[in-house]
């Protein structure tokens, strides 16, 4: 069984029910950001928020809802509700519900955080640098 964090709430990734009007899906109108986490402990969650609003912003798409969320204590209930340790976990946030047109509508935003195992590194490796 695979749990994703949907608004605030652990739910099982096949009872989500994401709106077909969800202009993630409808305009791609929406943000992600991907975190890795080591023995359970996210790394640089600070950071990764922190671009998380300033990309955000730059799309603007208000913003101060992220500021509500403690977000490393969210993703490791959320690790260890899915009995991750090194994991990935991604930060999807879109504008919500609107009509099926380009302009957004005033519905609350959708945040899901998704978590799944780490990939097996190759043999080679390679260096990632994240301003």
């Amino acid at each position: 069984m695979s749990f994703l964090w949907v608004n605030g709430e652990i739910r099982e990734k096949n009872d989500v029910g994401i709106s077909a009007y969800d202009h993630g899906l409808v305009t791609g109108d929406g943000l992600f950001e991907v975190i890795a986490t080591y023995d359970g402990i996210p790394f640089a969650v600070t950071r990764h928020i922190a671009r998380l609003k300033s990309s955000a912003t730059g799309f603007y798409i208000p913003n101060e809802f992220l500021d509500k969320i403690s977000w490393k204590s969210e993703i490791e209930k959320l690790l260890k509700k899915n009995n991750l340790l090194s994991a990935r976990v991604r930060i999807t946030v879109t504008t919500g519900d609107a009509d099926l047109g380009s302009d957004r509508g005033a519905s609350a935003p959708l945040i899901i955080i998704a978590a799944g195992p780490m990939p097996k590194v190759a043999d080679k490796g390679a260096l990632a640098l994240v301003p």
